[in-house]
Protein backbone atom coordinates (compact mmCIF):
# COMPACT_ATOMS: atom_id res chain seq x y z
CA UNK A 1 0.00 0.00 0.00
CA UNK A 2 2.14 3.21 -1.20
CA UNK A 3 2.01 6.40 1.37
CA UNK A 4 1.20 3.67 4.20
CA UNK A 5 3.08 5.63 7.09
CA UNK A 6 3.57 2.22 8.85
CA UNK A 7 4.32 -0.19 6.06
CA UNK A 8 8.17 1.04 6.76
CA UNK A 9 7.76 -0.23 10.68
CA UNK A 10 5.60 -2.68 11.07
CA UNK A 11 5.41 -6.17 9.26
CA UNK A 12 2.83 -6.62 6.57
CA UNK A 13 -0.06 -7.97 8.23
CA UNK A 14 -0.11 -4.90 11.00
CA UNK A 15 -0.01 -2.43 7.64
CA UNK A 16 -3.87 -1.64 8.07
CA UNK A 17 -4.21 -1.72 12.06
CA UNK A 18 -3.52 2.13 11.94
CA UNK A 19 -7.93 2.41 10.52
CA UNK A 20 -8.72 0.29 13.20
CA UNK A 21 -7.29 2.02 16.41
CA UNK A 22 -8.53 5.27 15.29
CA UNK A 23 -12.50 3.71 15.04
CA UNK A 24 -11.59 2.37 18.26
CA UNK A 25 -9.93 5.33 20.09
CA UNK A 26 -12.69 7.87 18.44
CA UNK A 27 -15.38 5.39 19.89
CA UNK A 28 -13.79 5.32 23.29
CA UNK A 29 -13.31 8.76 23.70
CA UNK A 30 -17.16 9.23 22.89
CA UNK A 31 -18.14 6.93 25.09
CA UNK A 32 -15.56 8.05 28.20
CA UNK A 33 -17.18 11.70 27.81
CA UNK A 34 -20.24 10.05 29.22
CA UNK A 35 -18.23 7.88 31.96
CA UNK A 36 -14.83 9.31 32.97
CA UNK A 37 -13.37 5.99 34.13
CA UNK A 38 -13.16 5.14 30.70
CA UNK A 39 -10.81 8.00 29.68
CA UNK A 40 -7.67 6.34 30.14
CA UNK A 41 -8.34 3.63 27.92
CA UNK A 42 -9.51 5.91 25.24
CA UNK A 43 -6.19 7.97 26.12
CA UNK A 44 -4.37 4.75 25.26
CA UNK A 45 -6.35 3.94 21.97
CA UNK A 46 -5.37 7.07 20.86
CA UNK A 47 -1.84 7.19 21.70
CA UNK A 48 -1.50 3.51 19.56
CA UNK A 49 -3.22 5.08 16.90
CA UNK A 50 -0.85 8.22 16.51
CA UNK A 51 2.04 5.79 17.12
CA UNK A 52 0.65 3.56 14.16
CA UNK A 53 0.60 7.03 11.85
CA UNK A 54 4.32 8.07 12.98
CA UNK A 55 3.96 11.09 15.07
CA UNK A 56 5.54 9.41 18.38
CA UNK A 57 5.62 12.55 20.41
CA UNK A 58 1.82 12.92 20.06
CA UNK A 59 1.39 9.18 21.22
CA UNK A 60 3.56 9.67 23.82
CA UNK A 61 1.38 12.49 25.22
CA UNK A 62 -1.77 10.38 24.67
CA UNK A 63 -0.32 7.74 26.24
CA UNK A 64 1.02 10.17 29.68
CA UNK A 65 -2.73 11.23 29.75
CA UNK A 66 -3.93 7.59 30.24
CA UNK A 67 -1.07 7.42 33.05
CA UNK A 68 -2.11 10.24 34.86
CA UNK A 69 -6.10 9.79 34.59
CA UNK A 70 -5.28 5.84 35.75
CA UNK A 71 -3.22 7.36 39.04
CA UNK A 72 -6.22 10.02 39.47
CA UNK A 73 -8.66 7.71 39.66
CA UNK A 74 -6.47 4.29 40.89
CA UNK A 75 -6.81 2.25 37.67
CA UNK A 76 -4.12 -0.22 38.29
CA UNK A 77 -4.93 -2.18 35.45
CA UNK A 78 -5.55 0.61 32.74
CA UNK A 79 -2.22 2.21 34.42
CA UNK A 80 -0.54 -1.31 33.53
CA UNK A 81 -1.82 -1.72 30.31
CA UNK A 82 -0.52 1.39 29.56
CA UNK A 83 2.97 1.04 30.15
CA UNK A 84 2.76 -2.27 28.22
CA UNK A 85 1.70 -1.09 25.18
CA UNK A 86 3.89 2.24 26.05
CA UNK A 87 7.06 -0.34 26.35
CA UNK A 88 5.81 -2.79 23.58
CA UNK A 89 5.84 -0.02 21.07
CA UNK A 90 8.61 1.91 22.40
CA UNK A 91 11.19 -1.14 23.16
CA UNK A 92 11.70 -0.30 27.06
CA UNK A 93 11.80 -3.00 28.79
CA UNK A 94 12.04 -0.79 32.16
CA UNK A 95 8.23 -0.08 31.19
CA UNK A 96 7.28 -3.87 30.82
CA UNK A 97 8.54 -4.24 33.81
CA UNK A 98 6.69 -1.38 35.33
CA UNK A 99 3.41 -2.96 33.90
CA UNK A 100 4.41 -6.71 34.95
CA UNK A 101 5.16 -5.51 38.35
CA UNK A 102 1.51 -3.58 38.53
CA UNK A 103 -0.27 -6.57 36.75
CA UNK A 104 1.62 -9.47 39.82
CA UNK A 105 -0.08 -6.85 42.57
CA UNK A 106 -3.43 -7.19 41.08
CA UNK A 107 -3.20 -11.04 40.63
CA UNK A 108 -3.11 -11.29 37.34
CA UNK A 109 -1.55 -13.58 34.91
CA UNK A 110 1.48 -11.91 32.99
CA UNK A 111 1.74 -15.25 30.56
CA UNK A 112 -1.78 -14.39 29.51
CA UNK A 113 -0.24 -11.17 28.30
CA UNK A 114 2.84 -12.99 26.17
CA UNK A 115 4.86 -10.73 28.72
CA UNK A 116 7.35 -13.60 29.40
Amino acid sequence: MPGCPTRRRLPRFHKCSARSQARAGREARKSARKYRPFQAEAFRYQGTYVWLSDWERQAGQWWQNSLELAEDIDQLFEEAMTYLEMGTRLDKPELLSQAKTILAELGARPDLLHMD
